[in-house]
């Protein structure tokens, strides 16, 4: 092949090339930590900002005790909603039940993240009914009071919250990408989640 046409080809290449870079470079992407979002309120949904609530809390005794106390045991609903016997619980006919489950939770991980403990750490305690089968395997059993507790950690909270039923506990948003599902605990940060936050189309 004669020398001017490899060098003509190689030119074209290394040009297309450049040009490929340039364009993946050029569109400004939104920022991971979700300020922006809203041009109005650039700080709504932002990392460490308080997170918005559609209603106001409601804490066992309105400053930042847990409620629930007189609700059915969350063991007891999970077993219900998800036993193998469909015909005696809520689970799905068509075998979705799980795959909801992990897909909300994959949804709510994307836009919004506020269940980090704080620092130090609080704890309360979620009684495991005696039918539960890790009421006997569980390695927190205790024979003395025939009783077993699961630690739930408690969510990181604005430090300035919390002190008073007109100033009850706001949790602090602690991870937060964008206004985009990009599944990025999935497939990571591929090329196309970048076409995404850079509205490439």
């Amino acid at each position: 092949m004669d020398l001017k046409i490899v060098l003509v080809i190689l030119a074209f290449l290394v040009v297309s090339d450049c040009q490929e870079e340039i364009e993946e470079e050029s569109p400004e992407l939104h920022p991971l930590d979700g300020y922006f979002n809203n041009l109005l309120h650039p700080d709504w949904g932002a990392v460490d900002t308080v997170l918005l609530r559609k209603s106001p809390p409601a804490y066992g005794d309105g400053v930042y005790t847990m409620a629930g106390q007189n609700r059915p045991n969350p063991f007891d609903i999970s077993e219900r909603a998800h036993r193998s016997n469909i015909q005696a619980s809520l689970g799905s006919v068509r075998g979705r039940t799980a795959m909801q489950v992990y897909f909300g939770q994959q949804v709510v991980e994307e836009i919004m993240d506020s269940q980090r403990p704080g620092c130090p750490r609080e704890y309360e305690n979620i009684p495991v009914p005696k039918n539960n089968t890790l009421y006997r395997d569980s390695e927190a059993f205790n024979s003395a009071t025939d009783t077993v507790f699961m630690p739930f950690p408690r969510s990181r909270f604005d430090q300035r919250t919390g002190q008073s039923p007109s100033n009850p506990r706001q949790q602090v948003i602690c991870c937060t990408y964008n206004s985009h599902i990009l599944i990025v605990f999935i497939y990571l940060f591929i090329h196309q989640s970048r076409a995404l936050r850079g509205h490439i189309h």
